[in-house]
């Protein structure tokens, strides 16, 4: 597999969904951030830690046509970013796939990518960078985007009460950051979970809990008691 896309495109898109990979060590595939070329002809960049979702769109400058996926670690996302982060060059990425045979003759092959990134357009070749990443391919990602489309076919109901933890809305924070747009918050589901959008190349999904409950109503009714509303003048 072989594209190419523009650095400052796919640097914004990384930055917007890596905080949606989680940081322990031994957490496997939920560290890492997928990217998939579609049949629409575009890429797309998801991560996801099980609460938050994030999937950016990059543009494809070029491709053969081929569609296929690939994972980087979140550390190899930083390595990404800081190496190509900082121009309007474009970058030709292939992908190759290989299988390393295991030492036990019950186990099975393991499947290795290598990525390897280029600058183009620059003197003297540019700047490189070759990645080993393990195969993600059984990772359920379209799964993912089923519950962010389900929420984008839905008409638009009132936003009720919902209950979320900060920490999960923060994550959206490097979205806004990465494309200069503010976050937009809408309803996903009956059940409370969010869709946050920013600008067009950005949607997250956000698990959330409408139920609140007597202490929220009683909460409630307590707060309209402390601040009466404001009386009309007589005549106006």
């Amino acid at each position: 597999m072989k594209f190419v896309v523009n650095a400052e495109d796919m640097s914004s898109a990384l930055r917007a969904v890596v905080a949606h990979a989680t940081t322990k060590a031994d957490d496997g595939y939920m560290r890492t951030v997928d990217l998939q070329i579609t049949e629409a002809g575009q890429m797309l960049v998801t991560a996801s830690n099980g609460s938050t979702s994030g999937v950016a769109r990059v543009r494809l400058v070029d491709f053969a046509g081929e569609l296929g996926r690939f994972a980087l670690d979140r550390d190899d996302v930083d390595l990404v970013r800081s190496t190509f982060g900082d121009g309007r060059v474009d970058l030709e990425i292939s992908v190759t796939e290989s299988r390393m045979e295991q030492t036990h003759p019950d186990e099975k092959p393991e499947v290795v990518h290598s990525v390897q990134v280029r600058e183009l357009g620059a003197m003297f070749g540019g700047r490189s960078l070759r990645i080993s990443t393990a195969d993600q391919s059984k990772r359920d990602v379209a799964g993912l985007w089923h519950a962010i489309a389900a929420g984008l076919a839905r008409k638009l109901p009132p936003l009720g009460s919902t209950a979320f933890h900060p920490a999960d809305m923060a994550k959206f924070r490097n979205a806004s950051l990465a494309y200069g747009e503010d976050l937009r918050i809408v309803p996903a589901d009956g059940f409370g979970s969010l869709l946050v959008h920013c600008g067009r190349d950005f949607v997250g999904f956000m698990n959330a809990d409408a139920r609140a409950g007597e202490e929220f109503d009683e909460t409630r009714e307590a707060w309209r008691d402390a601040l009466p509303l404001k009386l009309a003048k007589v005549g106006s």
